[in-house]
C-alpha cells in the first residue's frame, strides 16, 4: 500500500458512474469522522480510482490523509467484475442501480470468457464451466431473462452517456423513467432533439419531440450489417491468342514516330554544333543514317505492296 502523495489518482467515466450506484449508508460527517480514526483504503488498477470516488472527495475537500491499494488487474474487464461484485455484495440505493451493476458484470464476464479463454483468470472464474448467466443466478437469483435485460439497460446508459453524461446519471437514479427498448433507441435519435431533451428533460414541448423520435427510431430499426458474398473461384482457363490483327505493327510504330520527330527537333534547336566533339557527331551521323536506311527500306515494301497512300 502507498500514501496518497505518491501517486496521482485519475478518474474513470465508467468506474465512477458505477461507483455511484453503491449503497449511502453514512452521512459525509459521519465518514469523516470515521476516516480521522482509520484512513480510508482507496483501491486503484493503473492510477485509476475503482470505487471509493467519494471517499477521496471528502479526503481531499478536508485533507484527510488515506491510503492506496493497487490492484494487480489484468484488463478493464477484471476491473469491472471487481467493482460490480463489491458492490453487489455491499448492496445498493435502488432497483435501477442494481440493474445497471448485474448488467455490466455479465457484459465484463461475457468479454473475458470469450478473449481470455485458457488464461488463469478464466479459469478462476468460470472453474465450472457453467454459462455465465446461471453463474449469476446461482451468486445473485436472477434468471436469464433478467440478466439478458439488465444487460441491455446497462449497454442503453452507456450509449446515453457518451451524448450526456447528466442525463445518463438521472435516467440512473430514477429521476426520469424509461423501458429498456426505449432507452437503446434514445441515443439514436436526432442531435438536436436529444440536445434539447438532454437540457431541458421536464420541459413538456422537449419531451414531446423526444417521445415522436424515440417511435420514429424504434420503428425503423437499423438494417443489419448484409453477410458478405462469398466470392467464387473460377476455374482457370485455358490461355486462348487473340485473334491476329495485321496493323497491330503499323498502329505501334506510327504512335512512336512523333517522338522521334520531336527529339530530332529538340537536338537540333538546343544544340551548338560548331562546339560538339567530332565522335559525338561522327556518332549521330551514322544513328541518322541508319534510320534513314530504314524508312527508304519501309518505303520500298509498301511500294511493291501497291499501297494506295504512297
Amino acid at each position: 500500500m502507498d500514501s496518497f502523495t505518491s501517486l496521482t489518482l485519475t478518474k474513470d467515466p465508467e468506474f465512477e458512474r458505477l461507483a455511484s450506484c453503491r449503497i449511502q449508508s453514512l452521512s459525509d460527517r459521519e465518514l469523516c469522522l470515521a476516516f480521522k480514526n482509520n484512513p480510508p483504503l482507496i483501491a486503484v488498477w493503473q492510477g485509476t480510482v475503482l470505487l471509493s470516488y467519494r471517499e477521496l472527495m471528502l479526503c481531499r475537500l478536508y485533507n484527510i490523509p488515506y491510503e492506496i491499494d493497487p490492484r494487480p488487474f489484468f484488463c478493464r474487464q477484471e476491473a469491472i467484475v471487481y467493482i460490480c461484485e463489491t458492490i453487489l455484495e455491499e448492496g445498493t440505493d435502488s432497483s435501477l442501480h442494481r440493474k445497471y451493476v448485474l448488467g455490466k458484470l455479465y457484459e465484463a464476464l461475457k468479454y473475458l470468457r470469450q478473449k481470455e479463454r485458457g488464461l488463469e483468470i478464466s479459469k478462476i472464474l468460470f472453474a465450472d464451466g457453467q454459462p455465465t448467466t446461471n453463474i449469476l443466478k446461482t451468486r445473485y437469483g436472477k434468471g436469464h431473462y433478467a440478466v439478458k435485460n439488465a444487460n441491455d439497460f446497462a449497454e442503453g446508459i452507456d450509449a446515453v452517456a457518451e451524448r450526456s453524461p447528466v442525463l445518463a446519471a438521472r435516467i440512473l437514479s430514477g429521476d426520469i423513467f424509461f423501458t429498456v427498448p426505449d432507452l437503446q433507441a434514445l441515443p439514436r435519435i436526432n442531435e438536436r432533439v436529444f440536445t434539447a431533451y438532454a437540457a431541458s428533460p421536464r420541459n413538456k414541448i422537449c419531451r414531446q419531440k423526444m417521445r415522436q423520435e424515440v417511435k420514429r427510431v424504434r420503428e425503423h430499426p437499423p438494417e443489419p450489417p448484409k453477410p458478405k458474398e462469398p466470392v467464387m473461384r473460377q476455374k482457370p482457363q485455358i490461355k486462348q491468342t487473340p485473334p491476329y490483327d495485321p496493323d497491330t505493327e503499323l498502329r505501334s510504330i506510327t504512335l512512336t514516330i512523333p517522338a522521334w520527330a520531336g527529339s530530332l527537333r529538340r537536338a537540333c534547336q538546343k544544340t551548338a554544333f560548331p562546339k560538339t566533339s567530332a565522335g559525338a557527331r561522327m556518332q549521330f551521323r551514322q544513328a541518322l543514317y541508319t534510320l534513314r536506311e530504314a524508312i527508304l527500306e519501309t518505303e520500298h515494301m509498301m511500294e511493291e505492296a501497291r499501297y494506295e497512300y504512297r
